[in-house]
């Protein structure tokens, strides 16, 4: 009897313990769900307009631009991703095709060689115009004044004129390019394809 008796303690014991740890993982769970419904909350319009802004900055469009990827890659190269990032400036992007840089030529050229670094990074910044400049303002300040001049970031001066339907831009070493596939537009600014590297 006494047998008996104990192992009806034990399993009411054992009952008790069991429904306790039932209410403890149902509580876990409702505080759990609780906080995947606070946290899960739908982004303000404000936020998802940042979100796309970013998501659009120009060196993302750069990059998935493939006509421009050897470009791209020398920017990444000489850290400047962080720059066209920024989605507080304004930045035209006067891209050269990839074909462009094989005046370079093979081998170790300024695009891969680690003691060029200085070199390259002066070479894409001359490409990199201050604030936006469409295809379409380019065509009227040329029609108006015959040419139109933009400054680089890193202070050069590049000259834009027309040639027949077509838009070149000269550098201050009178190298010329014509500005192919235009107006790529991103959150903060825009770019146009080259067909030659302005060295």
């Amino acid at each position: 009897m006494a047998t008996h008796r104990f192992f009806l303690c034990l399993f009411s014991l054992c009952i008790l313990v069991a429904s306790c740890k039932n209410d403890t993982k149902e509580g876990n769970l409702e505080t759990a769900t609780e906080h995947t419904v606070t946290t899960k909350k739908d982004l303000t319009e404000e936020e998802r307009e940042a979100r796309n802004v970013q998501a659009n900055n120009m060196m993302v469009k750069a990059m998935t631009t493939e006509d421009v990827s050897t470009f791209t890659r020398g920017l990444v190269t000489v850290s400047m991703s962080e720059t066209l990032a920024n989605t507080d400036e304004e930045f035209t992007l006067l891209a050269p095709e990839n074909g462009a840089f094989n005046i370079l030529g093979d081998g170790q050229t300024i695009l891969n060689d680690p003691s060029q670094r200085e070199a390259l990074k002066k070479l894409l910044q001359s490409h990199i115009v201050v604030g936006t400049v469409d295809s379409a303002t380019m065509f009227q300040e040329v029609q108006k004044s015959e040419t139109l001049t933009l400054t680089t970031i890193n202070g050069e001066k590049l000259v834009v004129s027309k040639e027949g339907d077509n838009l070149i831009v000269t550098n201050q070493n009178g190298t010329k390019a014509t500005i192919g596939k235009s107006d790529i537009k991103g959150s903060n600014g825009v770019l146009h394809v080259l067909d030659t590297l302005l060295q």
